[in-house]
């Protein structure tokens, strides 16, 4: 762990990748990210709260959908594609 720069130079470095991993990263960061902001907006503007695994849910719906509307390359590469049978896509 170093500086917030260094952390966003690091995460810049590995998701401008074009692989089926760095996409995966791409994906699962934005949705979390995305989800958190929301879940700390609504605690504080409307004093909602939802349980960890309903944002967690949430989060876990946003990866696979957008994992599904990937048009992903046939590709042999077994890593990748052993991540991806993870998420039925």
């Amino acid at each position: 762990m170093g500086t917030l720069e260094m952390e966003a130079d690091l995460l810049l470095k590995k998701f401008k990748n074009k692989n089926r991993l760095a996409v995966l990263a791409r994906i699962a960061f934005t949705a979390t990210v995305w989800h958190k902001w929301r879940e700390r907006n609504e605690r504080i503007f409307k004093n909602n709260t939802r349980h960890k695994i309903i944002v967690f849910r949430s989060i876990y719906a946003d990866i696979k959908e957008l994992m599904t509307s990937c048009q992903w390359k046939p590709k042999d590469d077994t890593e990748s594609k052993r991540i991806l049978s993870y998420w039925n896509v």
